[in-house]
């Protein structure tokens, strides 16, 4: 047993964030345990985004301690699978699902050169993960919104992660594709890490155990304590909790 297993997924102690006027992130005190499904909230300009990019290690705190799998951000990085936000590809780039998924194995060899047979296998295992392998030849234009959102989450397992960072991952997609996503989701985090950003609370609650919810701070709360009177604190106004069971398929989109 290494020390990352023993230690937690990510600590955060006194993390505080400028770009050199008022702060961004303020006296943060974090802990992501290995193996947990969370779920990242707060109103845009909150510092969601700046989070995700201090536990990726592309930026560095003003002040406070981070730690990811046991080392620096930096260090960890490799093993973090990470999606970004809006992640597009031209889909008139003549690009097939296969090597779309490849690109997630950039960044893990010392120097550049021509994939393995490992990555060729790592990726494919990432497409069946994500029940795409029968499409892997096919282009990536070929595909719905749904099935190019799978390639982009397989592209970010491609890399075998501790940590798998997914921001906004369902946006633009139908309910039920949606669930069968979160499904997925909570099944990889009996393996690792699975951190997701998302609007949608009410939704999003019913498969998570805790939201941390970021506006200049940082609190965690358990899903089943989420109140209106939470939300609106976190997002400074009222907002509708929604929570959907599954013969609900109304679709609110918290803002």
């Amino acid at each position: 047993m290494t020390d990352t297993d023993t230690s937690d997924a990510i600590t955060m102690q006194g993390v505080s964030f400028t770009f050199g006027g008022p702060p961004i992130l303020e006296q943060v005190d974090l802990t992501i345990r290995h193996r947990e499904l969370v779920c990242v909230i707060g109103p845009n300009g909150g510092g969601k985004t700046t989070l995700l990019r201090l536990i990726l290690g592309l930026l560095a705190p003003a002040s406070g301690r981070i730690h990811v799998l046991g080392s620096s951000p930096r260090k960890a990085r490799h093993r973090i699978g990470y999606m970004p936000q809006h992640a597009r590809l031209d889909p008139h780039f003549p690009v097939t699902v296969h090597d779309v998924v490849l690109m997630g194995r950039l960044g893990l060899a010392p120097n550049l050169g021509p994939f393995k047979p490992s990555d060729h296998d790592a990726a494919d295992a990432a497409l069946e993960r994500l029940e795409l392998l029968d499409r892997r030849n096919e282009p990536f234009a070929a595909l719905s919104g749904g099935q190019r959102q799978r390639v982009l989450i397989a592209r970010a397992l491609a890399c075998e992660p501790r940590i798998l960072l997914l921001d906004e991952p369902t946006a633009n997609l139908d309910l039920p594709i949606q669930r069968d996503l979160y499904d997925l989701l909570r099944e990889f985090a009996t393996e690792f890490t699975v951190i997701l950003v998302s609007h949608d609370v009410g939704f999003v609650s019913d498969f998570v155990r805790s939201v941390v919810c970021v506006n200049r701070t940082v609190r965690v709360h358990e899903t089943n304590k989420l109140t209106g009177d939470v939300m609106s604190e976190v997002y400074g106004r009222d907002v509708r909790m929604v929570h959907h069971d599954h013969d609900h398929t109304e679709h609110h989109h918290h803002g």
